[in-house]
């Protein structure tokens, strides 16, 4: 009898971890704690280092450092021709062109050395490498409809998410491993009629901090399929 009691609590309590989540915002929490369990993201500082690889250019050299704490955000690129850097400190902005402010007002336009880049380039970033946590930010908008989607040639839950309007106006879906309920994938639109922009899959993972962030970053046209460019983080380095 003791060994039979043994069995049903051990299968009672199989069949709870396995427990389907009732709706969107349950699967998101889920996928939360995958990444985030210890809830660091939002204090996190961090100096991401890339590799790039696309259809003109293999040989560039990128990070990213972001300090959600202090509300800081630096971006550098170099290549044969350039170093360019934009950091942003709270409410100011500095941009500079191989280590200089000084730069021809011709430079500052063909290179888009402005705040409102600056700006982007932060929203970009922090939004990405802060999936599935940046989808708590105000004015993101859980549908409630979770389905089974075939995505990159495998099963997934998906959920849909679109933004207030002063937020953003494109629609993104978001691919949950069925297992872990880790991010594998999404996929952001911008005109539904036309099925315009792009889907982006996700392989490996790096640890940091408690976390874990997805490692390559590969990205794809949504109407044709064709293979746009691969960012792989290299790795992590603590500010």
């Amino acid at each position: 009898m003791k060994k039979l009691l043994i069995i049903i609590f051990v299968l009672v309590g199989c069949n709870q971890s396995k427990e389907i989540p009732q709706t969107a915002k349950d699967f998101l929490e889920r996928s939360i704690a995958y990444h985030d369990p210890n809830g660091n993201w939002a204090e996190a500082e961090f100096k991401l280092i890339f590799s790039e690889i696309d259809a003109t250019r293999i040989d560039l050299e990128r990070s990213v450092s972001i300090s959600n704490k202090e509300n800081t955000f630096a971006y550098y690129q170099k290549d044969e021709e350039k170093e360019l850097s934009y950091i942003l400190d709270k409410d100011s902005c500095k941009i500079l062109l191989n280590g200089s402010e000084n730069y021809s007002e011709e430079e500052r336009d063909y290179y888009q050395l402005n705040c409102g880049q600056a700006r982007l380039l932060r929203d970009f970033y922090t939004y990405l490498y802060g999936l599935p946590m940046k989808l708590k930010d105000p004015g993101t908008i859980i549908h409630d409809e979770v389905i089974e989607e075939e995505f990159n040639g495998k099963s997934y839950y998906s959920i849909r998410v679109t933004y207030d309007e002063k937020v953003g106006k494109d629609l993104w879906y978001f691919y949950l491993d069925k297992e872990t309920y880790g991010l594998r994938g999404y996929r952001f639109q911008h005109n539904l009629v036309d099925h315009d922009g792009e889907y982006i899959t996700l392989d490996g993972l790096e640890e940091y901090d408690g976390m874990r962030i997805p490692k390559t970053r590969t990205w794809y046209v949504n109407k044709t399929g064709e293979y746009l460019a691969t960012d792989e983080l290299e790795s992590i380095e603590r500010l």
